[in-house]
């Protein structure tokens, strides 16, 4: 996943290769959270009816449990309403 050659576009100047990789280290980060947000849908498709879900994610992500109660909800919708968007951040 992390990419162990990062080329520059044809053309480019060699002191663009930081920002080639920072391009490159952003897409992998995208696809990371991609599968952070499906296993949290996963998660709280085991337990539907549990308002409380994210008191019980909070503290194992390290977040608050608001935050906890975003980011449910966020991978719940992309995951069953949204499969072609959670598809192109699994893309990256």
């Amino acid at each position: 996943m992390i990419p162990a050659v990062i080329n520059l576009p044809s053309g480019a100047d060699i002191h663009a290769l930081p920002l080639v990789a920072a391009a490159a280290y952003r897409q992998v980060a995208a696809q990371a959270e991609a599968i952070e947000l499906t296993h949290l849908a996963n998660y709280a498709a085991t337990f539907p009816d549990d308002e409380f879900l994210h008191l019980e994610v909070a503290p194992v992500l390290q977040v608050t449990a608001a935050y906890a109660k975003a980011r449910l909800a966020l991978a719940t919708t992309l995951v069953d309403r949204l499969p072609a968007t959670m598809a192109a951040f699994r893309a990256g």
